[in-house]
């Protein structure tokens, strides 16, 4: 389980300055901040070495080997990829056939522009390498770092290939509307000379694009399962219920509920984590408790139309109550109790005249801007206790 609240050497060294001054202990502050200082010094290690072993026991924060476990966990290895490049500016250059230089072959003996993402192709036309940077070629050859193509295997072996286009697609115009036009007819081809062979690199995900993966795939997988924790809830012992996913890292769920019976008792809280554990992905840690409930309690005047005998007023006033506590209770976790709109439902019942609110009380609090807005895992709810109405 995950820790919830990490507490600092400081904090630690406060609370027991605090508790020894409490007790009277104010004659031996010079010894109890040393025994303080010895104490949070020796428990601030132990705090670390839990906290780091807490975020290798999360998908979001695990490094390493715990990130492997995870991956095993999720049916998600770690892949590991063969990586053809050379990067050393001395092996792999661009020449041409004739090993003379290009500007011979340009409009006012402009370079070549070569960008980056260039092809270079072997005998059989097939794509091999790359060119990773974008380079001017101003001479007889140029010194480029490459990237292999997914169409090799093994090695690139040393040897001559050729640049996938001629000089004429990579020339520079002196301006910018003028044509790069060859003057001379024999043209040489542009060649790519590998002088040692490029070897594959066995290469795996670093641990943050590993994370990403499995991360993005544990919250997936558990917002697929939310159907069928919604119906695995589907309980006549549970009232309502709110589901957060990923609350404490990303390997946990969080269930809040609302049983039908009041209490939230230890074999229904059991039987709900264990139906949850079956639907998450191993490692989930679910948590299941109680949500939070708020008290309403209204104070509001009240007149009857004058069609209406004063016979009737108790029934109203019970009408007006019922209406009120029905509207409450309906509210949903996460929505927002409206004073205006609890006062139009009390209104809207047969034979009411005027209604003046107040006060409206959130657990004994008064709620003075008119609105308040819930929790997402509360719920309000009043009893006829709590309306009481007055004759206006």
């Amino acid at each position: 389980m995950a820790i919830e609240f990490k507490r600092t050497q400081e904090d630690v060294r406060t609370d027991l300055t605090r508790i020894a001054t409490q007790y009277g202990y104010t004659r031996l502050d010079r010894f109890i901040g040393a025994f303080v200082d010895v104490f949070t010094d020796i428990y601030g290690e132990v705090y670390n070495e839990l906290y780091s072993l807490e975020d290798q026991m999360r998908v979001d924060t695990a490094t390493g080997e715990f990130l492997n476990a995870w991956g095993i966990l999720l049916d998600e290895p770690r892949e590991r990829t063969q990586s053809f490049e050379d990067l050393s500016f001395d092996n792999v250059y661009i020449t041409t056939s004739n090993n003379q230089p290009v500007t011979q072959y340009t409009v006012g003996g402009t370079g070549l522009l070569i960008p980056n993402g260039t092809k270079i192709v072997n005998e059989a036309n097939t794509h091999v390498m790359s060119v990773i940077d974008t380079v001017l070629m101003q001479r007889e050859r140029i010194f480029v770092r490459v990237v292999g193509s997914g169409n090799v295997t093994g090695t690139i072996p040393a040897g001559t290939y050729s640049l996938s286009g001629s000089i004429n697609d990579f020339v520079i115009p002196r301006l910018p509307d003028a044509a790069a036009g060859i003057p001379i007819i024999d043209v040489p081809n542009l060649e790519v000379v590998v002088q040692r062979p490029v070897q594959a690199q066995d290469i795996a995900l670093d641990d943050s694009e590993y994370r990403f993966i499995l991360y993005s795939k544990a919250r997936s997988i558990n917002l697929a399962n939310k159907e069928k924790i919604d119906t695995l809830l589907g309980d006549r012992r549970i009232a309502r219920f709110v589901i957060k996913q990923f609350t404490s890292g990303s390997s946990s769920v969080s269930i809040y509920i609302e049983p039908t019976t009041g209490l939230l008792e230890k074999p229904l809280e059991q039987s709900i984590k264990l139906a949850v554990d079956k639907v998450m992905p191993y490692g989930t840690v679910v948590h299941a408790s109680r949500m939070v409930g708020s008290n309403v309690e209204i104070r509001l005047g009240l007149s009857l139309l004058d069609t209406v005998p004063t016979t009737q007023r108790d029934t109203i006033k019970a009408n007006v109550s019922t209406a009120l506590i029905r509207a409450i209770s309906n509210l949903r976790s996460g929505s927002t109790l409206i004073q205006d709109d609890l006062e139009q439902t009390a209104e809207q019942v047969s034979g009411v005249g005027d209604v003046q609110f107040r006060e409206v009380k959130i657990n004994g609090l008064t709620l003075y801007n008119n609105i308040y807005t819930m929790k997402d895992i509360e719920y309000v709810f009043a009893a006829d206790s709590g309306i009481i109405i007055e004759d206006i």
